[in-house]
């Protein structure tokens, strides 16, 4: 347990250190991405309809596993 928080800690102070001015909020972009009209932003079509043919398998795969695997309790 002991091991898993002090990792932690130094997980979130590496990140800090490395990515720190990703992680800082500006007004400007937020405000940016509220106008963003999600129709305008898709600029190829058949790029979109790729990433969904990828996506709708893997989502099949994964999203039931749970349930495929777990063991009734009798």
């Amino acid at each position: 347990m002991t091991l898993v928080v002090v990792l932690t800690i130094a997980l979130i102070g590496l990140c800090r250190s490395l990515l720190g001015r990703a992680f800082r909020y500006d007004h400007g972009r937020a405000a940016e991405s509220m106008q963003l009209d999600e129709k305008a932003a898709v600029e190829n079509p058949v790029m979109l309809l790729q990433s969904l043919a990828v996506l709708a398998p893997v989502m099949a795969a994964f999203v039931p596993r749970p349930v495929r695997t777990a063991n009734p309790r009798s």
